[in-house]
């Protein structure tokens, strides 16, 4: 199977990288419940906060494409294609329902009350277990 990729590995929770993304998404997911308290301005200021954590996380895994680019093919050389497919079935059975998670949040953060349920935090997780997702 020459022509399939392997999959980026997973990020440890309690890894720099892991405890800062967790970090960001749960500061979000906090900040926009109590902004979402506050009618009307708290909502607006929202919809920033909801835009610009979306940046974050957009710039964030195009960076990591980028950089997992290289580590795939030295991977594919060094442990074979086996591990990679077992891996790739497992991380497509969950990245389904992440994927489907991704986009409801960015439906969902805009709408106010709605905006209350901790999906940052639940994305970021999925983010981090299932990086192809």
């Amino acid at each position: 199977m020459a022509g399939q990729d392997s999959q980026p590995k997973s990020i440890p929770l309690f890894s720099p990288e892991g405890a800062m993304i967790m970090l960001i998404a749960i500061i979000t997911d906090v900040g926009g419940f109590l902004l979402g308290l506050i009618p009307v301005v708290g909502w607006a200021l929202n919809i920033v906060l909801t835009i610009v954590v979306n940046i974050f996380f957009i710039v964030r895994r195009l960076f990591n494409k980028r950089m997992s680019a290289v580590g795939e093919k030295r991977e594919k050389i060094q442990k074979g294609m086996v591990k990679a497919v077992k891996v790739a079935k497992i991380a497509s059975k969950a990245g389904k329902w992440a994927k489907w998670l991704r986009w409801t949040r960015y439906v969902v953060e805009f709408i106010p009350y709605l905006n209350f349920l901790p999906l940052w935090t639940i994305s970021a997780y999925f983010e981090l277990k299932y990086p192809s997702y």
